[in-house]
């Protein structure tokens, strides 16, 4: 089990998603490819990336693993299948981010 160095269970998961399995079996249905890859992402840009949480006024909920039945995104977003993040930068610098991580 691959546990992120720079992102918590919970700027990941759903809560209901969390509350529902436990912080270890979260843990264990994510991507350990992915994970790792959101720490290098995380470390070579060296500023703080949001997925879940509440930033800039707004509550993110559905920017990690999506429940299967909510209706945010596309109906069979890899998002319900834990294997895909909405990254959002500290600065709201968001298409500097997607830069860097098409050029890493």
């Amino acid at each position: 089990m691959y546990k992120c160095n720079h992102f918590t269970i919970q700027e990941l998961v759903n809560p209901k998603i969390l509350a529902s399995l436990g912080e270890v079996n979260c843990w264990l249905r994510l991507k350990t490819e992915a994970l790792k890859e959101l720490d290098l992402i995380r470390e070579s840009w060296d500023k703080p990336i949001y997925i879940n949480g509440k930033y800039f006024g707004i509550s993110y909920t559905n920017s990690g693993w999506r429940m299967p039945s909510t209706t945010v995104g596309a109906k069979w977003s890899v998002h319900k299948l834990a294997d895909s993040y909405d990254l959002k930068d500290s600065d709201m610098k968001h298409q500097k981010l997607w830069d860097h991580i098409y050029y890493m």
